[in-house]
């Protein structure tokens, strides 16, 4: 008898375990799809996306730039050897600036002179940390940015811009006043894929109803 009520209350705790077991797995399961529910939302509030953008557009991007300070860069330590100094690119670059093709427009604050692709420029976007919320751009990827104009520039004002894989395209000044900043960085840029382009639509009705 005192054997037949070990065994029940043994299969009781187990029972109760595996339960309880099953019980921990699903609640961690939901609060993952909470987390990533609230992640949808801070990435889709189209409200306070579009009111703090002048220029909303989709694209691609064509061409990847590099916006250094050459004093800085060339104005290194020797090198070993003793002959031309060490670049310094990890202080002598500014930022990377993305020339994205222009596929819509789907809002612009007033008639901005684009030409058919945007400039946007991304501080400190050369050396970016793996854990970051500094938004970057693939070639040729198809993106539907928020954008806001780069007001403010004083550490790239004498700043050129180059093609870092091919120094023969030649160097240029940096036209800080064109170019553009992601608005709210990541939460401003999204990659739009078969999965996902009716976020453009989404997007689009929001604004007609805005105005």
């Amino acid at each position: 008898m005192n054997y037949l009520i070990i065994m029940i209350l043994g299969v009781t705790l187990l029972t109760g375990c595996v339960v309880s077991g099953e019980t921990t797995e699903k609640n961690l399961k939901e609060l993952k799809s909470l987390d990533s529910v609230k992640n949808t939302q801070v990435n889709t509030d189209w409200k306070h996306l579009t009111e703090n953008s002048k220029l909303i557009v989709t694209g691609r991007v064509k061409e990847t730039l590099q916006v250094r300070d050459e004093k800085i860069v060339y104005g290194g330590k020797i090198s070993p050897d003793g002959g031309i100094p060490l670049p310094n690119l990890r202080e002598g670059v500014k930022g990377i600036l993305y020339r994205l093709q222009i596929e819509e427009v789907l809002y612009a604050k007033k008639d901005y002179k684009l030409n058919g692709s945007v400039n946007i420029y991304v501080k400190d976007g050369y050396f970016v940390p793996t854990d970051t919320d500094i938004p970057t751009f693939d070639s040729g990827k198809k993106y539907l940015v928020f954008l806001s104009p780069l007001e403010k520039a004083d550490d790239v004002k004498e700043a050129t811009v180059i093609q870092p894989l091919d120094s023969s395209k030649g160097k240029f000044a940096f036209d800080y006043k064109s170019a553009f900043k992601v608005t709210q960085n990541i939460y401003g840029k999204f990659n739009l894929t078969k999965e996902n382009e009716h976020i453009v639509e989404e997007v689009r009705s929001f604004i007609k109803k805005r105005k």
